[in-house]
């Protein structure tokens, strides 16, 4: 019998991932021997891999059966002997074997990801020795709690990633643990396949020359085309791979999904308590001196807050933009810090009334014992000031996004929950 040639494997028993640009999921075969098929398999913690399919090429070759398939996984995952069927093909006796399962009856319950999930195939034919195939299969290949909720529909490759990538934890809260701690790190970054590498993600990206990127140039989804209301389309889609808030908090709400995270987790959108204000400025700003007479102007250099290409020497009236301020995921600072209100996220401890207070777009999380406290150290934290739009004063401006700003008092909360 020739040695082998490795055409075809495909997973079953797990999950479908989805593909990052909305346009379905990898499906088997997940390796080819084109090395174009490379794809990404999730499994849940208490299950066993299982190969579906596997499909050999003995080139030039007219071989009767019987033909016998086994393989040696990654992790001690071995895959016992099955018998395979054959057929005759111009090209040589193609070899199919169907469900193959793992040595190791179930995957323990805990996050886990395999770079690159190898199995070395055999092939026997009669009562031959198992010859080695060409080559090895290599996927990536994931492994989430089997408490995951997240929808068939949201199973997105880099979420599965994100939820996965630092495995060990054994329940949801340690899931969440490992996933927000890439998130106060404030450096988050997604893999989108085909590619291995990780890639950084942004807050507003700042490109440091006053020219940072805009609203329009931000997205306020996760996954889809551009639209009127998202022109830059899908974060994981974004040439500029940048975002808003309510695509962060998105991408954080999926991902502790994947393990768990349903009842518990929620996304909250966070207003001025003052309904007269229209703005959350966030910090940080050097602010002129004002009499207390005399009211604190606020201006942008269009018509609507937009800070983006700044103003020379980076004024925008009584305010300059002259200070580091809260950094964003991988901007310090983002280009934008005026906005009409902040999504973030609640997360609940399972089995516990502890709340916090998540910001994945900042990479901060607020404690308290409840709505009040949580907002409270918010704003300590982030909050500069508030500002309303003053439609005489911005008439008499050309048009220009024209309001008065007013500073914070730590004293009181400024903020709510809408």
């Amino acid at each position: 019998m020739p040695q082998p040639i490795l055409k075809e494997v495909g997973y079953g028993d797990g999950l479908d991932i989805l593909k990052d640009d909305g346009t379905g999921a990898f499906q088997a075969p997940h390796w080819k021997d084109d090395r174009e098929v490379q794809y990404p398999y999730l499994y849940k913690g208490g299950n066993r891999i299982t190969v579906a399919e596997v499909k050999f090429l003995l080139p030039n070759c007219e071989l009767e059966g019987p033909f016998y398939a086994s393989g040696e996984g990654s992790d001690e995952n071995g895959f016992d002997e099955v018998q395979a069927s054959s057929e005759i093909t111009e090209e040589g006796t193609v070899v199919t074997a169907t469900n193959l399962y793992s040595t190791i009856s179930s995957l323990d319950n805990e996050t886990k990801f395999f770079n690159s999930f190898e199995i070395q195939w055999k092939l026997r034919h009669g009562t031959g020795e198992p010859v080695a195939a060409n080559t090895k299969s290599a996927t990536p290949v994931y492994v989430c709690l089997e408490e995951g909720s997240l929808a068939s529909n949201k199973r997105f490759n880099a979420v599965v990633d994100l939820a996965c990538r630092e495995g060990g934890a054994k329940t949801p809260d340690e899931a969440f643990e490992k996933t927000w701690a890439i998130f106060k790190s404030r450096s988050v970054g997604i893999k989108l396949w085909p590619s291995s590498q990780v890639e950084p993600c942004y807050y507003y990206k700042n490109t440091g020359d006053g020219k940072g990127t805009t609203f329009n140039d931000n997205s306020r989804t996760l996954i889809g085309p551009p639209q009127p209301d998202d022109p830059a389309g899908g974060l994981l889609l974004n040439p500029k791979r940048t975002g808003r808030c309510e695509a962060w908090a998105k991408l954080l709400q999926l991902t502790l999904q994947v393990n768990g995270a349903k009842g518990n987790i929620q996304l909250r959108e966070i207003l001025p308590n003052d309904p007269q204000y229209d703005l959350l400025i966030i910090k940080d700003w050097t602010i002129d001196p004002v009499p207390e007479w005399k009211a604190t102007i606020l201006q942008f250099p269009g018509t609507k807050n937009e800070m983006t290409p700044a103003p020379q020497d980076r004024r925008y009236w009584h305010l300059v933009n002259d200070k580091p301020g809260v950094e964003g995921q991988n901007s310090t600072p983002p280009s934008q810090k005026a906005f009409p209100n902040h999504i973030v996220v609640d997360y609940t401890f399972e089995g516990t009334t502890t709340t916090v207070l998540c910001d994945p777009s900042y990479g901060k999380r607020y404690t308290g014992d409840d709505d009040e406290q949580r907002l409270k150290e918010f704003q300590k934290a982030a909050l500069e000031g508030v500002a309303r739009y003053w439609e005489p004063l911005a008439r008499y401006q050309g048009g220009k996004w024209t309001g008065i700003f007013k500073k914070v008092n730590n004293d009181e909360l400024w903020l709510r929950f809408r």
